[in-house]
C-alpha cells in the first residue's frame, strides 16, 4: 500500500472500507488457481494411492455431496497451484466441472452490511457466515434448531464475524478460540461497536492442535494466520501462546451443552478433531469443519470422523458463490450432525 493509501485509510476509515468493496466488485475474480501455501493438493495425489482415499471420502455421502466432491477434485486436478503464479482465465461458463448450486448464489456486502447494521469491515463479511451460517442454513430443520438455548464453539474465531453472524440463532454462549492477540484486539472493539453483552461470549486465546504445548508464533493478524507457517517464525511480531486440544479448551472453560463447533483452522482440521474426539463423543454437536486449506484435511477429516463416531450424517458442500475467491475450492466444508437430530 502506497503512503497515500495508508493516511487515506487511518483518516477516512468508512470510506476506504466502501471503496475497497466497490473496486473489488468491478474486478470480480476472474482468474482460478489452488492454493498451496499449506500443502499440494498435487504432490499428495502423486504420493498417495488415491482410489482408496476417494473410496473413503465419499463413502455413504448424499448425492449433493458426492457431486461437490467431482466438482472440486476434478479442479484440484487441472487449476495450478498458486505458488507458480500461472492463473488461469475463467469465465462462469467454463469453469471446470461447472457451477455448483451453493456457487450460484448472489452476494453483496455492502448491502448485507446495510441490512443488518454490521459496524464490521466489508471485507470481512463473507457468504460463508452471513449467507450460509457456516452451513446451518443447508441442515434440515430441526437440526439447525438445536443451537437455541446451547452453547457455540468457534474455532478460528477471527475479528467475530461468525459471532455476529450466528446471533439469530438464539445460542447461549459462544466461546471464541482464537490465536492472534491483535485479531482479539479488533474482536473485542466489535462486540463493543454492536454492544454484544460480555455474558454471549468468551475470548479464549490460544492455538489448536491435538497437542498441549507452548510455541513461538509470528503473530500477523491476518486472516490465513496458520501454524503452518507461524510457528518457527522470528520477527519483532513473534509472541508466546499455549497449543491446546478441542478436549482441553472444553475442560478448562467448562463448555457444557455444546450444540455446535465451528473450525477453520487454516490447515489443521485433522489435528482438531483429534484432540477434540472425546468430547464429540460425549457431547454430540453439529460440526461445520473447513477443509479445503490441504489435502490432508480434506480427505482425510471426514473418514477419521466416521471411524470414531457412531449415527453421524455427514455432508460436504461449498460456502461460497462461484467468483468470491481466486482460489476455486475456498469455502469447502465437511458438516456433520447426530442422527437424533432429524
Amino acid at each position: 500500500m502506497t503512503n497515500f493509501g495508508k493516511i487515506f485509510k487511518k483518516v477516512f476509515p468508512s470510506w476506504y472500507d466502501f471503496l475497497t468493496i466497490r473496486i473489488l466488485k468491478t474486478r470480480e475474480v476472474q482468474v482460478f488457481y489452488i492454493m498451496d501455501a499449506f500443502g499440494s493438493f498435487k504432490k499428495y495425489f502423486s504420493d498417495n494411492e488415491m482410489s482408496g482415499k476417494i473410496e473413503r471420502l465419499i463413502k455413504g455421502l448424499d448425492e449433493k455431496s458426492i457431486k461437490t466432491f467431482r466438482t472440486i477434485y476434478a479442479r484440484l486436478q487441472n487449476y495450478p497451484d498458486s505458488s507458480f503464479k500461472q492463473f488461469v482465465p475463467t469465465k462462469n461458463n467454463n469453469i471446470i466441472g461447472g457451477i455448483l448450486d451453493e456457487e450460484n448464489i448472489k452476494f453483496d456486502q455492502l448491502k448485507i452490511k446495510k441490512e443488518r447494521k454490521l459496524l464490521i469491515k466489508s471485507h470481512t463479511i463473507h457468504s460463508s457466515s452471513f449467507y450460509f451460517f457456516h452451513g446451518l442454513s443447508l441442515l434440515p430443520s430441526n437440526v439447525s434448531k438445536y443451537i437455541e438455548d446451547k452453547n457455540i464453539l468457534d474455532l478460528g474465531a477471527y475479528t467475530g464475524d461468525s459471532l455476529l453472524a450466528l446471533k439469530d440463532f438464539n445460542y447461549k454462549k459462544i466461546f471464541s478460540v482464537e490465536m492472534s492477540r491483535k485479531t482479539i484486539e479488533e474482536f473485542e472493539e466489535n462486540m463493543r461497536k454492536h454492544r454484544i453483552d460480555n455474558n454471549r461470549y468468551k475470548i479464549i486465546n490460544c492455538a489448536v492442535s491435538n497437542v498441549n504445548k507452548s510455541l513461538q508464533i509470528n503473530d500477523s493478524g491476518s486472516i490465513g494466520m496458520s501454524l503452518s507457517v507461524t510457528q518457527n517464525a522470528s520477527s519483532e511480531e513473534t509472541i508466546e501462546i499455549e497449543q491446546k486440544t478441542v478436549d482441553t479448551i472444553i475442560a478448562e472453560n467448562n463448555i457444557q451443552d455444546l450444540a455446535f463447533i465451528k473450525a477453520d483452522l487454516e490447515g489443521f482440521a485433522l489435528e482438531c478433531v483429534q484432540g477434540g474426539i472425546n468430547s464429540i463423543k460425549k457431547q454430540r454437536p453439529i460440526l461445520s469443519i473447513a477443509i479445503y486449506h490441504n489435502p490432508v484435511e480434506f480427505f482425510e477429516v471426514k473418514p477419521y470422523l466416521e471411524s470414531e463416531l457412531s449415527n453421524y450424517t455427514f455432508l460436504l458442500r461449498r460456502l461460497a458463490h462461484a467468483k468470491e475467491y481466486g482460489a476455486c475450492h475456498a469455502e469447502t466444508v465437511l458438516l456433520a450432525y447426530p442422527n437424533e437430530l432429524k
